[in-house]
């Protein structure tokens, strides 16, 4: 399971204290220095029970400092934690529904998680919400089973609204719905920072229309560190972002997976992530099995203003409907390197690009772009949708091979204002499979097969090709960023032997033999 994979002593954090400085100008200035209550949880039940702290009364304790039935008073930024007996927390509507957090707190699960939900047959309401004077930290906690209909008056966050910073460290968000207009982000709807450390956001969705969001929906800058957004879903016309959308900001994902996530109306583009007017950075990061089922809904994996990626699989993404483009991501801007876009697809009529789609000025060095499909239009590994005429896309030592499409298969180039011979792809040291009958590529662009074996686990974060013995495309490439290491990242140096190889990944020396991170050997 995640959280115990990732319980290692080195990953759990020390309570935060006051920095020494800070507490000796508390003592000059006569001030004593705030001491937060630690509030003990030793009853599952909800509501009050005499001389027993139950997880409502101890929000309560916390919220105003002051002793409620069996709880302690709070002091400041407050921590929960429970008894060894209290692991799962059934909240009802009875007892006040939505637990209400007023000041700091943090809520601590202590190496195992601790289950809050809403009773499923009872009346509708979100779990948690906070204000903006009340940041928040879930810590081994799971949140599961709010529920959000047309009266209920906010737009959304049926698991967690958070007007506060909100951090989930090692914990779950799942099986929480939207169902009404403008349900905005069933998991978490964060008005403020929202940052999420070896946690899982699964399996929860919004159905109203225009409701983006399935797993979470943020305001303001989103972090994700080694987690995993997989199983959310938007199912209303003009929802986009079946796991992840953002209003106006940027978002980051560090050896992260965003997977299987989908959208189903029309007009709801990004079914893994929607980062519209922004930046999504994927580093070490995995996107993969997302789709989108609506017509007119682009970016199978995601769209985004601008995606960089680093050390990153883009794999089995689809659009399924009408004029849906991009099986992969669709980005008016990339940057891409040491990455691989491997096995997506565009099924849908009147749709193009089945990899990877760009608009404007772009770049992807050192990358695989293999076996993605435009069945039915063009540009089966990469599509230009060319919206200046004077737009140039540059490749470098990247492999793209394998692609099917009905025209244009390896790169399409599709300009709108008919000027299509002004787009440029530049670049050197590349590796284009068949033909195009409109890109034009640099003259040391090789045609051959580079004998790509099928996409595996090869070591590092995420899956790759590797090259099959005697392939072109070893030892023809180049490092314009002067790489150390090829997208497995740690010991997989990125030039090995003459010189560096075509793609995402380096044959290295005794292949066949390598030893990865668990001990086993490689087939």
């Amino acid at each position: 399971m995640l959280f115990h994979r990732l319980s290692h002593p080195s990953l759990v954090r020390p309570a935060g204290r006051l920095r020494p400085l800070s507490a000796a100008l508390l003592v000059l200035l006569g001030l004593p220095a705030a001491q937060a209550a630690t509030i003990l949880v030793d009853s599952d039940a909800d509501g009050s029970v005499a001389d027993r702290c139950t997880l409502r009364d101890a929000v309560a304790a916390a919220n105003t400092d002051a002793a409620i039935s069996g709880c302690p008073a709070g002091s400041g930024a407050d921590t929960i934690r429970f008894a060894p007996g209290v692991s799962s927390i059934t909240l009802t509507a009875a007892d006040g529904g939505s637990l209400l957090v007023t000041s700091a707190l943090d809520l601590d699960g202590q190496d195992r998680l601790v289950t809050v939900r809403r009773e499923a047959d009872d009346t509708t309401f979100r779990i948690i919400e906070t204000l903006e004077t009340a940041p928040l930290v879930l810590r081994w906690m799971k949140i599961s089973g709010g529920r959000l209909d047309e009266k209920d008056m906010d737009r959304g966050g049926a698991g967690v609204l958070a007007r506060a910073d909100l951090t989930v460290d090692r914990s779950e968000i799942s099986s929480n719905l939207t169902n009404k207009l403008q349900g905005y982000g069933a998991g978490v709807l964060a008005h403020a920072g929202l940052e999420l450390v070896d946690s899982v956001v699964s399996g929860n969705a919004t159905t109203g229309a225009s409701s983006p969001g399935g797993g979470i929906y943020s305001y303001q800058p989103l972090s994700l560190t080694r987690s995993i957004v997989a199983g959310n879903a938007t199912l209303g016309t003009a929802s986009p972002g079946g796991g992840i959308a953002t209003r106006l900001v940027d978002a980051v994902a560090i050896q992260s997976a965003i997977v299987d996530n989908w959208t189903s109306g029309d007009n709801s583009f990004g079914g893994g992530f929607h980062v519209p007017v922004a930046t999504i950075t994927l580093t070490d990061s995995t996107v993969s099995g997302n789709s989108t089922e609506g017509g007119a809904a682009w970016g199978g994996g995601g769209y985004a203003y601008v995606m960089r990626a680093s050390g990153s699989t883009l794999s089995g993404n689809s659009t399924l409907g009408y004029a849906s483009y991009a099986g992969g991501v669709m980005t008016v801007a990339a940057d891409v390197s040491n990455s691989t876009i491997s096995g997506n697809a565009t099924l849908g009529e009147q749709s193009a690009g089945g990899g990877l789609v760009v608009l404007l000025d772009s770049s992807i060095r050192n990358t695989t772009v293999f076996g993605n499909r435009a069945g039915q239009s063009i540009g089966g590994g990469l599509l230009v949708f060319a919206a200046d005429p004077s737009v140039v896309v540059r490749l470098d030592s990247s492999l793209v091979f394998g692609n099917e499409a009905a025209a244009d298969a390896e790169v399409g180039l599709f300009d709108p204002t008919g000027e299509i011979g002004s787009v440029r792809i530049t670049g050197s040291h590349n590796l284009i499979g068949a033909a195009s009958n409109t890109a034009v590529f640099p003259a040391d662009t090789l045609r051959c097969d580079p004998l790509l074996l099928p996409l595996a686990t090869n070591g590092g974060a995420t899956m790759t090709h590797r090259l099959g013995d005697g392939s072109c495309a070893i030892d023809a490439g180049v490092n314009p960023d002067g790489l150390v290491s090829d997208q497995r990242g740690g010991a997989y140096a990125r030039t090995s032997g003459a010189a560096t190889d075509i793609g995402a990944i380096e044959r290295q020396p005794a292949d066949e033999e390598t030893i990865f991170c668990d001990g086993f050997e490689s087939d």
